[in-house]
């Protein structure tokens, strides 16, 4: 399960300003790294905590798209992993990739137990 949650930060000039994560509902860690296995059959519930309109998607991950979740929402992502590598989820509506603390984070796939 992950949160969207609103996040407080402090700029270099010590000024607060609000930016948007995800967030491990148990560790409260931010953007944390998924692991999961080639071809295994993924399952993750996105709860938008947010005020506006969020999604999910698994950058070149075919069926990893959720469709748009309302604030307050949430709603069940189900994919198949693909090859074993490194990928990058995030909010497809989200602006860019290189916030320090936006929308992304980092899902690995190792090669499936034999």
């Amino acid at each position: 399960e992950l949160y969207i949650d609103e996040v407080y930060n402090r700029g270099h000039r010590g000024e607060l300003a609000i930016s948007v994560a995800f967030r491990d509902p148990l560790t409260r860690e931010l953007n944390p790294t998924l692991n999961v296995s080639e071809g295994e059959q993924v399952t993750i519930r996105v709860v938008n905590r947010t005020q506006g309109p969020r999604a999910f998607e698994v950058i070149n991950v075919k069926g990893s798209l959720s469709p748009p979740i309302a604030a307050g929402s949430r709603t069940t992502v189900k994919f198949k992993a693909p090859a074993r590598g490194n990928y990058i989820y995030h909010d497809p509506g989200q602006a860019s990739l290189m916030e320090p603390r936006s929308l992304f984070g980092d899902l690995i796939v190792s090669a499936s137990p034999r």
